[in-house]
This record gives structure tokens, C-alpha cells and sequence, in this order.
């Protein structure tokens, strides 16, 4: 039997690059103390959902519980992310990768209607840069570099069978309570078996407020150009909130929808963290 291989869309991500900070938003941190010299390991665990027909017949529905550690000692930062991917699909509808944004995804048809196991692994490295800095405004830059590793079972679904390499730009502009950001990037998508891509640029725009010193809120939009020639380019835009509840703990959670059939329709998620401090 012939088995059918499409696209449906690729995160923050970004995410993106993306909670996280979450969707675009990936320069939070950047109001904080994380801008100092101080040296911080976070560890980070959640819990993503999302949902969309892609122009399909029928509806594919993605679980991502990611387990990633941040190291951080500014201008450098390094990130791994280790996920679970499950995945269920009416008509062989699969999963054929996930990064470390819940919203980035790709499918393909398989012979079975649900598919589980260990996702591709991510790294990250991250270099940023202090613009200009004063007392209620800043510019910040970060040029960051990301490696999808083919970690993932190819054969069942869970991922395309060849690495992929992404750079992108971020940019923050802070305003009293007030953040402006945005990022530029680039993935090259290597050729595999399981399924035929193709490059593209892809960006987000968004704000956040400070609600208070330990609160904040935001709204970002994500567009990506469509990953091979049957699919459409992807837009969605991502409600989303934090709250560090110490000087350790941060809790976040946002809601995803989709604007194209290259996006998933809907999404859902939050994320814990926990963050080690050494002073420099």
C-alpha cells in the first residue's frame, strides 16, 4: 500500500523559539536579572496541545511535554530540549516533527491513528547584546543558532529522519511596562525518506505588559512560509501569561489560534521552570 507524506506546518517558536517564553515572546527575560552577570541553570518541564485539519479530511491532535535545560551566563546561552511527542490522527494522520514550540508541526500519513514516543532533541545557542540600556528604556539584540537532531523514530511518525538547522535575530525593545518585540530567521530543512521540504523564512511580531512585578501578559503573531509546495504558509497568533512565583519559580500558560490551513487551528499549553542562580 502507498503510504501519502504532506506537510502540514512547521514553532517558536520559534520558538521559537518560542517559553517558553512563549510563542515569539523569547526576550522576557531580558527585563530581569538575566541581563546581569549572574549565572543561572533553568530547568523546565510542560504540558502542549494543538489541534487543526491542515485542509485535511480530518483533524490531528499533537501532546508535546518537552523537559529542557537552560544554561545562562550573559551574552551566552545554551539550551537543550529533550521531548515526548503523542499524536492522534483519523485516516493515518501522524506526526512527522516537533521542535521546541508546541506550534510547529508537520505530518504525514501512516498506517496507524496513533503514534507515541521520544521527539527530535533541539539545541541552542544564543549570543545577545545590550543596544542601549537606561533607566524605562532598552534595546536588546540576540542572534541565536538551532540544531533539530533526527532523534525521533522516522518509521513511526515522530519525526523526519534528518536534521535541520535554523538562525534567527530577535529584538526587544523595552518602554517602562511596556515590551516591543520581534525575530527574523531561517531554516534549512535537510531531505529525508520520509518526507520532501523545503526552506523558508519565518518571523513574529508581538507586545507585553508588566502587570506587576511579578506578573506579566502579552500577544504575539507568528508567520512562517509554507514548508513544501502542497501547503499553505502558516499564521497564527498566541495569548499568553507568566507569573514567577519566587526568585526560582516561574509558571506560564498561553492559548494558541490559527489564521491558515498551515497552522493549527487551536493550542494550548503552559510550562514550569525552576532557575538556579550562581552570582558572579
Amino acid at each position: 500500500m502507498t503510504t501519502q507524506t504532506f506537510l502540514t506546518h512547521k514553532p517558536t517558536q520559534n520558538q521559537s523559539t518560542r517559553l517558553l517564553c512563549i510563542g515569539g515572546c523569547s526576550l522576557l527575560w531580558l527585563t530581569s536579572p538575566f541581563c546581569s552577570a549572574t549565572e543561572t541553570v533553568t530547568l523546565s518541564t510542560g504540558y502542549h496541545f494543538i489541534q487543526g485539519d491542515y485542509n485535511r479530511p480530518s483533524e490531528a491532535s499533537t501532546y508535546y511535554l518537552p523537559v529542557s535545560i537552560n544554561w545562562r551566563h550573559f551574552p551566552w546561552q545554551l539550551k537543550l530540549t529533550v521531548p515526548y511527542i503523542k499524536v492522534r490522527a483519523e485516516n493515518n494522520l501522524a506526526l512527522a516533527e516537533v521542535e521546541s514550540t508546541p506550534s510547529s508541526t508537520d505530518a504525514v500519513a501512516f498506517d496507524r491513528s496513533t503514534d507515541s514516543g521520544l521527539g527530535d532533541v533541539v539545541s541552542q545557542l544564543s549570543y545577545s547584546y545590550n543596544w542601549w540600556v537606561t533607566d524605562q528604556k532598552a534595546l536588546y539584540l540576540d542572534y541565536s543558532a538551532k540544531v533539530k537532531w533526527a532523534t525521533a523514530e522516522s518509521g513511526e511518525g515522530l519525526g523526519t529522519g534528518s536534521n535541520d538547522y535554523t538562525i534567527r535575530i530577535n529584538a526587544a525593545q523595552v518602554w517602562r511596562q511596556w515590551q516591543y518585540f520581534a525575530h527574523l530567521g531561517y531554516q534549512y530543512r535537510s531531505q529525508s525518506d520520509q518526507i520532501r521540504v523545503k526552506n523558508g523564512v519565518n518571523g513574529s511580531i508581538g507586545l507585553s505588559y508588566v502587570l506587576s512585578p511579578r506578573r506579566s501578559a502579552g500577544l504575539v503573531f507568528d508567520l512562517a512560509q509554507a514548508q513544501s509546495e502542497s501547503t499553505q504558509n502558516s499564521s497564527e497568533a498566541t495569548l499568553f501569561a507568566s507569573w514567577k512565583l519566587t526568585s526560582h519559580w516561574k509558571i506560564s500558560a498561553y492559548t494558541l489560534f490559527g489564521f491558515s490551513s498551515g497552522s493549527p487551528d487551536i493550542g494550548l499549553g503552559g510550562q514550569i521552570s525552576y532557575r538556579f542562580l550562581r552570582p558572579a
